[in-house]
């Protein structure tokens, strides 16, 4: 097999390394891969040869993406002094490659150095430690706030 026309959006390869010939025995043996680098449609052209005669066939690949993991660029606050902040959900910046994907929970990871956060739990608000989680919709009924010390 010869590829006569590369794909646009991927790479044929062989045994993990990029190719443009390969043997009907590399299909057998599954070392004939083709790898995405976008998602859409993409085409080639293979060509085959019995040694006196050879045709030629197009490839259609559809190519979907994958779940990126969102981001967040992370912001900065402002409160008066000694005046709690209640977050919101958009305090937290985040966005995802996946359409239709939104924000769900926020994980602390780490603790401020001046102030705490706390957590509005049945009725109470309470510290919240490194390693704790806030749903999106406890966060926009205004249950995750910053004080100050």
């Amino acid at each position: 097999y010869t590829v006569t026309s590369a794909p646009g959006k991927g790479t044929i390869k062989v045994s993990g390394m990029a190719a443009t010939t390969f043997t009907q025995q590399d299909v057998i043996d599954g070392k004939v891969s083709y790898t995405a680098n976008t998602a859409g449609s993409d085409t080639f052209t293979v060509s085959v040869s019995d040694g006196a005669l050879s045709d030629a066939k197009s490839v259609g690949v559809t190519i979907t993406s994958t779940n990126a993991a969102p981001t967040s660029t992370g912001g900065t606050v402002t409160t008066l002094e000694d005046t709690n902040y209640v977050f919101g959900a958009s305090d937290f910046n985040f966005s995802d490659a996946n359409a239709g994907d939104s924000l769900s929970k926020v994980e602390i990871s780490a603790l401020p150095g001046a102030g705490k956060l706390q957590a509005y739990v049945s009725g109470a608000w309470q510290d919240v430690g490194a390693s704790a989680s806030m749903t999106v919709a406890e966060i926009n009924a205004s249950h995750l706030r910053f004080v100050p010390v």
